[in-house]
């Protein structure tokens, strides 16, 4: 007998760079600091709520090209 295999659907979604600009703004009213908040990330210290901020930002920088 075989397992199931789960599949994950991605959908993607369009930003106007004005878009990306103001969910990175969002993000970073919550984190406050980013540099801080960076190296407490790349150091592991960050609790699961703030790792899902993280990846949020990083996933935005990235788009933005920074």
């Amino acid at each position: 007998m075989r397992g199931v295999v789960e599949v994950a659907i991605i959908t993607p979604i369009v930003l106007s760079t004005a878009e990306a600009e103001r969910i990175r703004r969002d993000l970073v009213s919550n984190i406050g600091d980013v540099d801080d908040f960076k190296a407490r990330a790349e150091s592991y210290q960050l609790d699961t709520e703030d790792r899902a901020l993280y990846d949020d930002l990083i996933e935005i920088e990235f788009l933005l090209g920074r």
